[in-house]
């Protein structure tokens, strides 16, 4: 996935409400390091934990951004961020992952 991509209204729309900056939207795709198959040709992107905390480390984000990202996920395809939201529930990790190019499967459960 692409470092800036072509935003949807709807995702401009979630943003806004969601109170993420266009900013802080690009920073998390070019760092995500977890991408997962969401159907359709589109895949969710995450930051593990061990990114955020060497991007905290290196000064790159504030705490209070890291926390943000840790709950955070981004719905792309192709170029085109489809939505940005945050993780709840119990559809939070009920995907194929795919973590540095392997495959696994992840069912947590509460």
């Amino acid at each position: 996935m692409s470092e800036t991509s072509n935003i949807s209204k709807h995702a401009s729309k979630q943003m806004q409400r969601r109170g993420i900056k266009q900013n802080e939207q690009n920073l998390f795709v070019k760092f995500a390091d977890i991408e997962t198959y969401a159907g359709d040709g589109c895949y969710r992107l995450e930051c593990s934990e061990t990114i955020l905390k060497g991007l905290e480390m290196d000064g790159q984000i504030c705490p209070q951004l890291r926390e943000k990202y840790k709950k955070m996920y981004v719905i792309e395809e192709a170029d085109t961020c489809i939505t940005v939201a945050h993780r709840h529930g119990s559809r939070k990790k009920r995907y194929k992952q795919f973590l540095n190019g392997r495959v696994y499967v992840t069912h947590k459960s509460k």
